[in-house]
């Protein structure tokens, strides 16, 4: 039976750069503090999902500019590929088209989900729950400063943010993140 997975925030044409003293400057890092992470999501993308399968990528594939030697490398990663842009995913929809099979704006959605790169309130868009990307960690409560823009709605039972280092650096199969995210379901 085919299977969906989510990922997002690989920025994957970024790397951790090492400093001459061994430390990492993580100015250009986007704070992941795994100077692996993009061998990692890529082999395990490659171990874990078949052709048959959908990966939703909830935007920001790359940390800077779209390159096609990147677009070849996601186009050759197995699954059927679908593309909500986020902020760093400024190329024009053609391009990224040579990477993905769909490519999507603003969003999409998938039965109760809108998935998505901001935290955005699902209700109007007829859904029960928000899958988004955009966040590099999660926030612990309301009060939390990464939540400043999106506090007029977010929800904790309604809005999970995607984060790679708490995924093992990899995919995770839609069932489990919604469970994970939302236990009632």
């Amino acid at each position: 039976m085919p299977k969906t997975y989510v990922v997002s925030d690989t920025h994957f044409d970024r790397r951790m750069c090492p400093l001459n003293n061994g430390d990492i400057d993580f100015k250009f890092s986007f704070h992941y503090r795994n100077p692996d992470y993009v061998e990692d999501v890529i082999a395990d993308w490659k171990s874990r999902v078949n052709p048959e399968d959908t990966v939703i990528h909830v935007g920001d594939v790359m940390g800077g500019r779209f390159t096609k030697e990147w677009a070849q490398k996601i186009k050759a990663l197995p699954g059927y590929k679908i593309l909500v842009r986020g902020n760093h995913d400024q190329a024009k929809r053609e391009k990224w088209l040579e990477a993905f099979d769909e490519v999507h704006d603003k969003y999409y959605i998938h039965g109760e989900v809108f998935y998505c790169h901001y935290p955005t309130d699902p209700i109007p868009y007829g859904c029960k729950y928000n899958i988004h990307g955009h966040l590099h960690e999660h926030p612990r409560d309301l009060n939390h400063s990464i939540l400043r823009s999106y506090k007029h709605f977010y929800s904790f039972e309604r809005n999970y943010g995607f984060v790679l280092s708490e995924w093992n650096w990899g995919l995770v199969e839609d069932a489990e993140l919604l469970q994970k995210a939302f236990a009632n379901i």
